[in-house]
């Protein structure tokens, strides 16, 4: 009747839910009949939950890495970034065991605990090889380019994104624009900022990427009336913690406005 906590190197679930470990179901089975289950587990570099309460009464907690990506974006950024591939911030989880209760919030290391998400302004970003990958050769240009994707096309469609990397479904993202809700949709993306913090840096010395941005599946975007509003951003968590932004356009993309 209590609940169980087993801690793990390498994650039991993927980020969509399947399994990721080969014995996967054989260990839910072993734990089938404890009313919670949690499992902590890490090795991605990433941040992930899989709330499989309902179904199996197990919660994984994919929690990040106080090094994030091996500590390279921080030395090569002079240490102003210190993000992970899929952008969440270098960190740790903080859990509150109260009896069988369970509460618990990431703490990203130098940062107030309510710096939860991440804010991009989508007109201001536009990653090409002229501007972040200049002293490249033509292999790793052309690397870059296949890398970043869209975001290497210039784009003027008001659209605001967001990681919120501690994100599971009990969580609730807002954007409003002049009190007016925006619609907010759920992504997959690559994090801009983990690209120039990363990979373009190390394309650009002509180097192959051994943490590279990796696709997440905790990105938002809501797309506003123009170029220069002023959105509010809400982000409620499972427990009702509340975090906000206000977000004044245009906002600059760039290393320094993220340190």
């Amino acid at each position: 009747s209590m609940p169980l906590v087993i801690s793990l190197h390498a994650p039991v679930y993927t980020d969509g839910g399947g399994n990721s470990t080969d014995n996967a179901s054989e260990l839910d089975a072993l734990v089938s009949k404890y009313e919670k289950v949690h499992y902590f587990t890490g090795h991605t570099h990433k941040m992930y939950n899989i709330d499989k309460l309902s179904e199996k009464k197990i919660y994984e907690h994919n929690a990040g890495a106080v090094c994030a990506t091996w500590w390279w974006t921080g030395h090569l950024t002079s240490n102003k970034i210190h993000i992970g591939q899929d952008g969440a911030a270098g960190g740790y989880l903080i859990m509150n065991v109260n009896g069988k209760d369970f509460k618990w919030q990431f703490k990203a290391t130098a940062k107030p605990l309510e710096h939860q998400f991440r804010t991009y302004d989508g007109n201001e970003i536009h990653l090409t090889t002229a501007k972040y990958t200049p002293s490249a050769n033509d292999t790793y240009k052309k690397k870059f380019e296949e890398l970043v994707g869209n975001w290497g096309t210039s784009n003027k469609d008001n659209y605001i994104y967001l990681n919120v990397w501690n994100y599971d479904p009990e969580w609730k993202v807002e954007v409003t624009e002049n009190g007016k809700a925006l619609k907010v949709e759920q992504m997959t993306a690559k994090d801009p900022l983990h690209l120039i913090s990363y990979s373009s840096i190390r394309y650009n010395g002509n180097n192959d990427l051994t943490f590279g941005t990796s696709n997440t599946k905790h990105f938002f975007r809501a797309k506003a009336s123009a170029a220069n509003t002023t959105v509010t951003i809400k982000v409620t968590d499972r427990f009702g913690n509340v975090y906000t932004e206000e977000m004044s356009r245009p906002k600059v993309f760039g290393l320094d406005t993220y340190k």
